[in-house]
């Protein structure tokens, strides 16, 4: 292939690479919080990962596993982070309200939400539920939930992890660039030894425009790993 036009397909793909868009499949469903107490229990799932800005389902399963059992009251509260930092409330679900809902033996109540996460999210989302309950008989016997706290669902920094594609795609396309630089450069000194003038003058131009590029890739390499190591440590 002709050197001329290698070098202009190389340049056009370092190019396309940092522009193209990446896909993102759906991820599978997980339990978040699974707790058995006092002949109840209470289990909470969702996607186990998901993008800014979607729409998601979270599931709420309860089960007795006692006659006259009335739950007084579930709630649950689910914040994500903003920019994977600020602490933000995006849901407050009531699954049951007061005066409550009475269960018996083995008996279950299901129910599923759709919960929006904010647009400029990154990292997880975090859950607190709050519950009470009864059991009757001979003495009426009181349970409390007072606020447990889990990790939900994660959500994705597609910014960044574009980023890191780009930086693999830039740094492939780097090493192949600079492989025909190679190239180019021995023709270079093979033809100026044998002094043709008109070839070496071509060639010499080709030759400090890869130059430029190459430090201008070098240089978006760095910016990229000082971007990916700024990510804040702490949520809370």
């Amino acid at each position: 292939m002709n050197r001329k036009k290698l070098v202009t397909i190389s340049i056009i793909t370092l190019l396309a690479l940092a522009i193209v868009p990446r896909a993102y499949s759906q991820t599978t469903t997980k339990t978040f919080y699974n707790y058995t107490q006092a002949n109840l229990t209470i289990e909470i799932m969702g996607p186990e990962e998901a993008n800014p800005g979607d729409n998601i389902t979270i599931s709420i399963h309860v089960n007795s596993s006692a006659d006259n059992l009335r739950v007084k009251y579930l709630y649950l509260v689910i914040y994500d982070f903003q920019s994977g930092k600020a602490k933000k409330l995006i849901a407050n679900l009531t699954y049951i309200k007061l005066p409550g809902y009475e269960l018996n033996y083995n008996q279950t109540l299901d129910k599923s939400y759709g919960v929006t996460i904010s647009n400029d999210a990154w990292d997880i989302m975090y859950g607190e539920v709050f519950c009470e309950w009864v059991i009757k008989g001979t003495v009426t016997e009181r349970y409390e939930i007072p606020g447990h706290g889990f990790i939900m669902t994660y959500v994705r920094n597609v910014e960044m992890e574009d980023l890191k594609q780009q930086l693999d795609d830039v740094k492939a396309a780097y090493d192949e660039l600079l492989n025909n630089y190679t190239k180019l450069n021995q023709t270079y000194w093979d033809l100026k030894v044998n002094k043709t003038s008109g070839i070496e003058t071509a060639l010499s131009n080709a030759r400090l425009a890869m130059i430029i590029l190459v430090v201008t890739t070098v240089f978006f390499i760095a910016t990229t790993l000082y971007l990916m190591v700024k990510k804040p440590k702490e949520y809370w």
